[in-house]
């Protein structure tokens, strides 16, 4: 039987992590990371025929998060059998990420987020990207099996590309086949558009955090008004809105941090204080 070197992992994670601006944004998504992987490699824990390398299958198996963005492991099997089992996998990532639509959904009232909740889905779905390769070990040359799945792993990250069903105006709008067609040119179409469907040209600010996606809550007449504005003074996407809660407490500010031990000092001399009154 056949055995395949498996590499799974979740490219250009910087942004998603480093882009913040505040410590719970910057903890949420060091933790986010880490639970999605660990929900797809914890999904082949108990397979007999899988063999973690890294992370090994002490930590998989354990609540930990000493677990990076890329995993690399082995499967014994047929190829399409371990092809099932990737996938498998890569879905059960996928699953942990759609959590995030369940953190919006409990912060923001319920009309706001049936109005906004395709754009919500879409923003968290598309946020990160899974990237996996496999490469057959042969005369148990696993340095080679690496090297293959490491430059096709590579390939296909430089070969995604977003998707173009959708665009993200002040709500998520759905391209038009032929959306050209009735206009003479492309600048006939700027000129006219905005009269017949204003939705294709307007659109909406993007998210203070990420500056990638729009913001949630932006509305035809509105394109600054954000949902997420009202209790942080930040405008965010639907992504950074649920990456910034998804410890689902409180976390300390960098101020809070800054300030501990000043407090714990000014703490104790209140106390003594306290206790001289006393006597």
């Amino acid at each position: 039987m056949a055995k395949y070197l498996v590499k799974i992992t979740i490219p250009s994670i910087q942004d998603t992590i480093v882009r913040s601006r505040k410590l719970k944004d910057l903890t949420g998504g060091s933790e986010l990371i880490p639970r999605i992987m660990q929900s797809g490699l914890k999904s082949l824990a108990n397979d007999g025929k899988v063999e973690f390398i890294i992370p090994t299958a002490d930590v998989v198996k354990e609540d930990s998060l000493n677990i990076t963005n890329v995993a690399y492991l082995t499967i014994e099997g047929e190829r399409e059998q371990v092809i099932e089992k990737v996938k498998h996998m890569k879905e059960e990532m996928f699953k942990k990420l759609n959590t995030l639509v369940d953190t919006v959904k409990h912060r923001i009232p319920d009309k706001e987020f049936s109005t906004y909740e395709n754009l919500i889905r879409y923003q968290i779905k598309n946020a990160i990207n899974i990237v996996w390769a496999i490469s057959e070990i042969k005369d148990n040359d696993i340095v080679k099996a690496k090297n293959d799945v490491d430059i096709a792993v590579a390939n296909a990250k430089a070969s995604i590309e977003p998707d173009d069903k959708f665009i993200e105006g002040y709500n998520l709008i759905q391209k038009q086949k032929n959306q050209y067609s009735a206009f003479e040119n492309y600048q006939d179409f700027m000129e006219k558009a905005y009269q017949i469907n204003p939705e294709l040209i307007r659109g909406a600010y993007l998210c203070d955090v990420c500056g990638k996606r729009v913001i949630l809550g932006a509305t035809k007449n509105d394109f600054k008004n954000s949902i997420t504005e009202k209790d942080e003074e930040d405008r965010l996407c639907a992504f950074c809105y649920a990456k910034r809660y998804y410890h689902g407490k409180h976390k300390k500010s960098v101020v809070d941090v800054a300030l501990k031990n000043i407090l714990q000092s000014m703490e104790i001399k209140f106390k003594k204080s306290l206790k001289s009154m006393e006597k």
